[in-house]
């Protein structure tokens, strides 16, 4: 039963109790609580009376005439605004104005409002109205704003957001199968140490020619400008615009027409290809200074050609940077503020300054039309990239990570919609037993309410893929997140997930993109069906798809709105998993000691005959488990198997493709892994010919499939 005390941390966003994995209950304490309310931005003396501070904050609430933001469903055939009035009559002449986003303005009378008093507000000396708009009104995001009243009141304004019932979804409910990838792992003789673009154009091909129907795709935000040796995709500089070390650099020198820059490239790359191209991992810094070398070559030689079609260049240039606006000058400028100073003490930088202006003193305004460029050749190549999909009829699944760099210009730019002093994570648990911090801040929820989620508007916008497909990473973050301020052990923050998912719904329709939830971990059953209802696909791991003492689930009680995969980047591959690749891992290097690692081995082999039962159920033949082929044959009768899951989709990952061992990440590590560093073992040349299978899939037995 919940206790007064637990009401009032429910009522102020803390989430006095959870469960674990294990079934575990964990509770809040006072201390954790105290450090939790003060990182929502409270005063401490404020923090240490939760009853008097819920009060300020219901008093401050009940003394708006309008709320920040309402919403609506677009089937609604009547909506009701509600809002507080402090006299019991109305100005002659007073009314409420919609402006619709199509320019359209309706104004309704106050008088014609309703009474609504409420016990609660009564005493707030506020009295409590409603006004009735039964006018359609189209998706979209609609200001609402009071006029001819007295002047503390006039013109005050709020939001009214009319979204679907649902995400978007693809009408054609039929079963559609994908290859993930992690991009910047990818070899090939076309690019410069990473994947790139041009390598992303080349595999929607073999998706198309080989019939897959969806590439999933790591995250693709701007990175920290400074070359450095650790990367992740999933930590960035900044999520409004993507990674230029994704750029192919010989489409940038043909696209704008830059001959002395094309010209050494080609003559200095062989020797770099070489030496940076061939090995296991991936030399980030190397690399990174390498194409950031040329990029600003490329920048100082368009911004210095006066021929014809580099006017019209520059005009596209300029019209981008109008366009994109506030977001891309506080992109740039905290950039350059951040970095400016050890932006240009890069040798590969100096190196491609002409001699006279090669000095330590740099115009700033030259680092910030550089990022400028940097976004534009970005942009423009990732346009190009998502209409060669649409041609080739290949769904482009990309992902949006949980945060970004505390120091970057993202959050720089809504300083105050994050908190600053305390950072996003997950509990311990038997896989991270220290628990895990991710190094990114929060966004605080009263924030985000009243800045009517300006901030969340825009990143999932500028992420959705125009007729494809988006990951949220962690979907959890949209009901709850796991702080840890700073002195404390962290507990779980409530969001407003209600207004979280029917802004993703509208976002969604107005994309047509496709969005998944990533809803993996402790997720509780509740918000998974949650996620569902508003038509977020669920993102099911066949390793954690078990009932207890049942086994894995047979593949047609896979939810139909789901996306099934058999691993993700944080997880085994198929050959990792059957041999105990990570299992033997975290016993050498100590993250688990011998009894734990024990435990663990004795349940993946139990996990490993289910697998077996299960494929003979469904009569998947594999090969003799101590033959030769057995490795080439349980591949593929997993593979086999997803592929008959009633999930709409199921995408394959290229690790398990190549029958690679290694794993992409480990979690809750960071020296003792090479983490985001290891290149596929084939190149994209080979993968392309590589006609085993799944490349071809015509044996799969999904022609006419998924007809339900």
């Amino acid at each position: 039963m919940e206790t007064d005390r637990e009401k009032i941390w429910n009522e102020l966003g803390l989430v006095p109790k959870y469960y674990d994995l294990d079934g575990k209950l964990h509770e809040l304490d006072e201390r954790s609580a105290l450090g939790l309310l003060t990182a929502l931005g409270w005063e401490e003396q404020e923090a240490r009376d939760p009853k008097k501070l819920l009060a300020m904050i219901r008093l401050s609430d009940s003394s708006r005439l309008l709320d920040h933001i309402y919403f609506s469903s677009g089937e609604d055939k009547e909506r009701w605004i509600r809002f507080r009035w402090p006299y019991l009559h109305f100005p002659e002449d007073c009314f409420l104005k919609i402006e619709r986003e199509n320019g359209k303005t309706e104004e309704f009378p106050l008088e014609l409002s309703e009474p609504d008093n409420t016990e609660e507000e009564l005493p707030r000396k506020k009295f409590v109205y409603k006004i009735r708009i039964n006018d359609r009104i189209e998706f979209g995001y609609h200001k609402l704003s009071i006029h001819n009243v007295p002047g503390r009141f006039e013109g005050l304004s709020s939001v009214l957001v009319v979204h679907p019932e649902k995400c978007y979804s693809v009408e054609e409910n039929r079963k559609k199968l994908g290859i993930s990838v992690q991009l910047y792992a990818i070899r090939s003789e076309m690019n410069d140490g990473i994947g790139d673009f041009h390598d992303l154009y080349i595999l929607a091909d073999y998706c198309s020619d080989s019939g897959y129907k969806v590439l999933s795709i790591n995250p693709l935000h701007f990175p920290y400008p400074i070359p450095t040796r650790d990367f992740s995709p999933y930590f960035s500089w900044n999520r409004f615009f993507k990674d230029y070390l994704y750029v192919h650099l010989p489409w940038v020198f043909e696209d704008l027409d830059l001959p002395e820059t094309s010209k050494r490239y080609f003559g200095e790359r062989p020797k770099f290809h070489k030496k940076e191209t061939s090995g296991k991992y991936i030399n980030f810094e190397s690399v990174h200074e390498f194409k950031l070398g040329y990029l600003y070559q490329a920048y100082l030689e368009f911004i210095s050609s006066s021929d014809p079609k580099s006017k019209k260049d520059k005009r596209e240039f300029s019209n981008f940077v109008s366009e994109q606006g506030e977001l891309l000058f506080s992109h740039a400028y905290w950039t350059e503020k951040l970095s400016g100073a050890t932006f240009y003490e890069r040798k590969s930088l100096n190196s491609h300054k002409k001699s006279e202006t090669n000095k330590k003193t740099h115009d700033r305004e030259e680092y910030i039309d550089f990022i400028y460029f940097l976004s534009w050749v970005t942009e423009t190549q990732w346009r190009r990239i998502q209409e060669y999909f649409k041609k080739r009829k290949v769904l482009l699944f990309g992902d949006l990570a949980v945060g970004s760099d505390p120091n970057g210009p993202e959050v720089r730019s809504f300083s105050m919609d994050f908190a600053s002093s305390t950072k996003v994570g997950a509990p311990s648990d038997l896989f991270s037993p220290t628990g895990q911090n991710w190094g990114i801040p929060p966004s605080i929820p009263r924030r985000m309410i009243e800045t009517r989620f300006d901030h969340f508007i825009k990143l999932v916008r500028n992420n959705m893929i125009e007729s494809g497909m988006l990951r949220i990473d962690h979907a959890l973050g949209l009901f709850r997140l796991y702080w840890i301020p700073q002195g404390s052990k962290g507990g779980y923050v409530s969001y407003p997930a209600e207004h979280l998912l029917k802004i993703l719904a509208l976002e969604s329709h107005r994309k047509r993109c496709v969005l998944v939830a990533e809803d993996l971990g402790n997720v509780p059953y509740e918000i998974k069906e949650k996620l569902m209802d508003f038509g977020l696909y669920s993102f099911r791991v066949l390793y954690f798809e078990q009932r207890q003492g049942e086994g894995f689930i047979p593949p047609n009680d896979y939810p139909l709105k789901s996306v099934s995969v058999h691993n993700t980047h944080d997880l085994p591959t198929l050959k990792g998993y059957w041999n105990g690749f990570d299992i033997e891992f975290r016993k050498r290097t100590s993250i688990w000691d011998e009894e734990t690692a024990k435990v663990f081995s004795t349940s993946r082999e139990r996990e490993k005959r289910e697998i077996l039962d299960l494929l003979n159920r469904e009569n998947i033949r594999i090969g003799e488990e101590n033959g030769k082929d057995f490795e080439i044959s349980f591949r593929d009768g997993m593979f086999e198997l997803l592929g008959r899951t009633s999930s709409e989709y199921s995408i394959f990952s290229l690790h398990d493709i190549l029958m690679e061992e290694e794993q992409t990440n480990f979690p809750g590590t960071s020296e003792e892994y090479p983490n985001w560093k290891i290149r596929y073992s084939k190149d994209l040349k080979g993968l392309v010919l590589y006609r085993g299978y799944p490349a071809d899939i015509s044996n799969l037995g999904v022609k006419g499939y998924g007809n339900y």
